[in-house]
């Protein structure tokens, strides 16, 4: 657990008025708690709190990823079992005393799945968008942070280089596409990459958010690549165009 951070978030929460914080697997999530978690048919809750406490709801498989954290954070593994996953989380709610009070959550990220656990084990909690106050943490960014972003950026562009050194008249989009996310991954991006790039040739190279097709790159086309890394969670973006 990053504690500094959230100490940061836990001031926040206490000047606007909110008694929690419930995130789901993504980018917060992993900020705030240096652990990394995929979506999954499996909820999976980190819950602060403006008293300080931090909790979390986790499957049972999962509990080897907590080894380590502090022994004061709260911690709620349910098993294989989607029938008692409510009580589980209503045990979460009942001990971190979530009832009653107004939590805020990420309304870009937070999932109906994991929502709808929390508004039934909290039935009287009021659940508002905490986006702006997230925002105030993560987008000042730390020394480690800046070099993590660097080196994901560093990542990005010796992948296209290595891809061009490869280029030549005649391939597909699709396939020139595969190619760069090999080269990605062979840089030191980590497996789940920023996006799925996107390479566009010919008149479809106008469209910004073209998706990799069939076509075939001729020699003069206009060649536009858009693509990122990603380093240790740390995303980059860039854009290029060729002739």
């Amino acid at each position: 657990m990053n504690l500094n951070r959230i100490q940061k978030i836990t001031k926040i929460l206490n000047d606007e008025g909110l008694s929690a914080l419930a995130l789901n697997p993504g980018p917060s999530f992993t900020y705030f708690s240096d652990l990394s978690f995929h979506l999954m048919e499996r909820p999976v809750v980190l819950i602060l709190t403006a008293n300080h406490e931090i909790g979390i709801v986790v499957p049972e498989f999962e509990i080897l990823k907590l080894q380590g954290l502090p022994s004061s954070i709260q911690t709620f593994p349910y098993p294989d079992n989607p029938s008692v996953w409510g009580d589980v989380f209503s045990n979460a709610c009942k001990v971190m005393h979530l009832d009653h009070q107004t939590i805020g959550i990420e309304p870009t990220q937070m999932r109906f799945l994991e929502l709808n656990y929390l508004q039934v084990a909290a039935p009287n909690a009021k659940f508002i968008a905490a986006n702006k106050l997230l925002e105030k943490v993560r987008e000042e960014k730390d020394e480690d942070e800046v070099n993590l972003i660097l080196k994901s950026i560093e990542i990005a562009q010796n992948a296209l280089e290595a891809t061009l050194q490869w280029l030549k008249p005649g391939m597909t989009e699709r396939q020139i596409s595969n190619e760069l996310v090999i080269q990605l991954l062979r840089a030191g991006s980590d497996p789940e990459i920023a996006f799925s790039p996107i390479v566009a040739s010919g008149p479809y190279s106008a469209n910004p958010h073209a998706l990799p097709t069939d076509r075939v790159v001729e020699a003069g086309d206009p060649l536009l690549f858009d693509w990122g890394a990603r380093y240790q969670g740390y995303c980059s973006d860039l854009t290029r165009t060729f002739v």
